[in-house]
C-alpha cells in the first residue's frame, strides 16, 4: 500500500472483492512498527521534556532511525511522555524532532535507563538530513562515537 510518498506493508485478510479494483480487508490487530531500519550508531543527543523540566538532559543513542531511537540516559522520562530531541550531525545545526517515550526501564547490569523514543514530529528537510546521514553511515559500516 502506498501512503503519500511512502510504501507500507500491512497484514490482513481479504473479506470480499468488488470488481474491477475493490477489496474489503480486515487488517491485523498490530502492524509492523519497524518501517524504518535501525542503524546502530552512538551519538550524544539532547532531550528536553515537554510539559516537564526545562532542563535538557544528555543521552547517548544505541540505535537510530527516521522513526525513532533507543537511547541510554541517567534521567528517566515517563512512558507516554514527550520530549524535544536534538540530534547533531554533519549538516550543521541539529535535527530537531518531537519524540514520544514508548518505554523506559533500567538497563540490566547498568546504572542507566534505556528509553525507546518514537519520533512523532520530524520535518521533511530534517528527515531528509537524517535519512541521508544514516544511509551513509550504514553503507560505510561505521559506528560514530
Amino acid at each position: 500500500m502506498t501512503v503519500g510518498r511512502a510504501e507500507m506493508t500491512v497484514e490482513g485478510t481479504v473479506m470480499a472483492s468488488s470488481p474491477p479494483d475493490g477489496l474489503a480487508l480486515r487488517l491485523a490487530a498490530t502492524l509492523d512498527r519497524r518501517f524504518y531500519p535501525r542503524v546502530p550508531i552512538v551519538v550524544e543527543i539532547e532531550l528536553e521534556q515537554i510539559d516537564g523540566s526545562d532542563t535538557p538532559i544528555r543521552a547517548v543513542t544505541v540505535d537510530l532511525s527516521e522513526g525513532g531511537a533507543l537511547v541510554r540516559c541517567s534521567d528517566p522520562f515517563p512512558p507516554g511522555g514527550r520530549a524535544f530531541v536534538g540530534i547533531p550531525g554533519p549538516w550543521g545545526s541539529p535535527v530537531m524532532a518531537i519524540g514520544q517515550v514508548v518505554s523506559c526501564a533500567i538497563a540490566p547490569g547498568e546504572h542507566l535507563y534505556r528509553m525507546r523514543l518514537e519520533f512523532t514530529s520530524l520535518g521533511d528537510e530534517q528527515r531528509r538530513h537524517l535519512h541521508d546521514w544514516l544511509a551513509e553511515t550504514q553503507t560505510a559500516g561505521t559506528t560514530l562515537t
